[in-house]
């Protein structure tokens, strides 16, 4: 059942009438159909850019938390070859106060070990610049913890 109207170009006016109107109803029908096909493929469209987004997290937060565990590790490395060679140039420098060595190692040594510390220095710049902190700033890595809680990266993945 329903209620049509139609338009008669030739007396240019509108026709009402009550009734069966099987064309309107048909109409109505396919605009209706179409619109909820459309409206369900733009969810199904948002809910895989929802799901994608959030799988793009997890691997961003996978990646930093593996770049900070390399720098992480890098510069303890650092700061080990750093203290080794200047225990090296110490002993070089006590050993010419002594004179049983000569400047020209012991300048080879010092720069040795300014080396080593440059290269603490970038290693920790790389760790804070993972860690997204103040590139100035140095901090202690050992006091830092990588694990992430149990459960929270499961929270998203439904």
């Amino acid at each position: 059942m329903g209620a049509g109207i139609l338009y008669n170009s030739k007396t240019q006016d509108w026709k009402k009438f009550f009734g069966v109107s099987s064309v309107s109803v048909l109409y109505e029908y396919r605009k209706t159909t179409s619109r909820i096909k459309s409206a369900e493929l733009r969810h199904e469209i948002k809910k895989e850019a929802l799901k994608q987004l959030e799988r793009d997290i997890k691997l961003k937060i996978l990646e930093l938390f593996t770049k900070a565990i390399l720098y992480k590790k890098l510069t303890e490395v650092k700061r080990e070859e750093m203290a080794i060679a200047y225990v090296r140039y110490d002993r070089a420098r006590q050993k010419k106060d002594l004179g049983i060595s000569t400047n020209l190692k012991v300048y080879q040594l010092e720069s040795i070990y300014r080396e080593k510390r440059k290269d603490l220095l970038n290693a920790q710049y790389e760790y804070n610049k993972a860690l997204r902190l103040d590139m100035n700033a140095l901090i202690d890595v050992e006091d830092l913890d990588f694990k992430p809680k149990v459960g929270i990266l499961g929270k998203f993945s439904r």
